[in-house]
């Protein structure tokens, strides 16, 4: 089944997950309810398995084949439908996520599972943020392992910082910040990568300044290593 919700179908999903803090058993059992009763969504064409993802690079690429394959890429700008995904998914990553505590599954950001008006914080939805990382780096998972590798319901600082700002969740500025945060040997987010100097949060505050007078996005990734400060030398 795949699904966008109607008007009626957003309000009440806004609604379930104002109990997110307080009762998040029973806001999951309501998202799947919700993304299953038909008077608050309208059916799409297609099926969806819900398969038990971890990982944000193997869900994106789930995601991506069951959208293009059934030619609903024109949906992926409108919040209801990754809204109704939120939903649908809910219940699975929940289960499929190892850890004990349920509050800390759920999260206590409301957009981690619901898209509003405020596009600043679209990168924190954990459904449709991975996607995106995915198809917006030509489907190339190295150029963007830095915003793929991690678990699904706890993207990390590494995914805040970069996806954060639209001009670095690809080409690029992504590839670089793969090259400085992404282990290809573990397949995994360097250890130690929080701390300062040369920090993501740093990587975010050096672009912003650069922006100003640099068109770092016509830059290479080697030409953009060359640029960085000396603070940074330990993740080259």
């Amino acid at each position: 089944m795949l699904g966008i919700f109607n008007e009626e179908g957003q309000a009440a999903w806004l609604e379930i997950l104002d109990e997110r803090t307080e009762n998040p058993k029973n806001v999951i059992l309501n998202a799947t309810k919700l993304a299953a009763d038909e008077d608050m969504f309208t059916r799409l064409p297609g099926s969806m398995a819900l398969n038990p993802f971890t990982r944000r690079l193997d869900l994106a690429k789930y995601l991506d084949g069951v959208i293009t394959g059934h030619g609903l890429l024109p949906l992926t700008g409108d919040p209801k439908f990754w809204n109704w995904m939120a939903a649908r998914w809910m219940q699975t990553l929940a289960e499929s996520d190892p850890r004990t505590n349920l509050k800390r599954k759920i999260g206590k950001q409301i957009e981690r599972w619901a898209l509003s008006s405020n596009t600043l914080r679209y990168h924190r939805h954990l459904v449709s943020s991975p996607f995106f990382a995915y198809v917006d780096n030509q489907r190339n998972p190295d150029l963007a392992m830095c915003l793929l590798s991690t678990p699904v319901l706890e993207p990390g600082e590494v995914v805040e910082k970069i996806a954060g700002k639209k001009a670095f969740a690809s080409g690029s500025v992504c590839e670089l910040a793969t090259h400085l945060y992404f282990d290809p040997v573990t397949d995994s987010i360097k250890p130690g990568v929080t701390v300062r100097p040369g920090h993501p949060k740093g990587f975010a505050r050096f672009f912003g300044q650069l922006d100003r007078n640099v068109d770092y996005q016509s830059m290479s990734k080697d030409e953009l290593l060359k640029l960085l400060p000396a603070s940074f030398d330990k993740w080259k």
